[in-house]
């Protein structure tokens, strides 16, 4: 098992890392876990969690690209 504390810093109105985290469950069904939850250092960041199959992982990670094309259209 492995964990990834992503630098999403840059995303556009992140200020609130756990509405975005809470709206990868809703629109995305992914679960991850705002960075501030690990202290000062970890404000900016998602924390991601490998604890599964290859296959459901690309999967996560097709769903977060596809939920933050659409809500971050701008975003490039």
């Amino acid at each position: 098992m492995g964990y990834l504390l992503a630098d999403v810093s840059l995303v556009p109105n992140m200020a609130k890392m756990e509405e975005f985290a809470a709206a990868l469950i809703r629109n995305a069904g992914v679960v991850t876990v705002p960075g501030s939850a690990f202290g000062k250092m970890g404000q900016g960041h998602l924390r991601l969690v490998f604890a599964n199959s290859d296959e459901n992982l690309r999967e996560a990670v097709k769903r977060i690209g596809e939920y933050v094309q659409k809500a971050y259209p701008d975003l490039q």
